[in-house]
C-alpha cells in the first residue's frame, strides 16, 4: 500500500485519474498504443479473416514449393 492510500479497496484507474492525466500518459507512451485508425482496423472483422486467409495461403504456397 502507498502512502497515499488510505484502504486497500478497488478503484479503477478511470476513477483515480483525470482525463487529462490519461490523454498525458497515452501520448508519453506511443509505442503501447495504436492510434485510433490502426485500432479499428485491427479489431475489424473483415480484416482478421483476410490476414489468415493471406497467411493461409502463402502456406500453401511454401508447402507447394517443397
Amino acid at each position: 500500500m502507498s502512502d497515499k492510500q488510505t484502504s486497500m479497496e478497488f478503484k479503477s484507474y478511470y476513477i483515480t485519474k483525470t482525463p487529462e492525466e490519461r490523454i498525458a500518459y497515452v501520448k508519453a507512451n506511443p509505442d503501447k498504443y495504436k492510434s485510433l485508425d490502426e485500432y479499428r482496423k485491427s479489431q475489424s472483422p473483415v480484416e482478421r479473416k483476410l490476414d489468415i486467409l493471406i497467411e493461409l495461403m502463402q502456406r500453401f504456397k511454401e508447402y507447394q514449393i517443397k
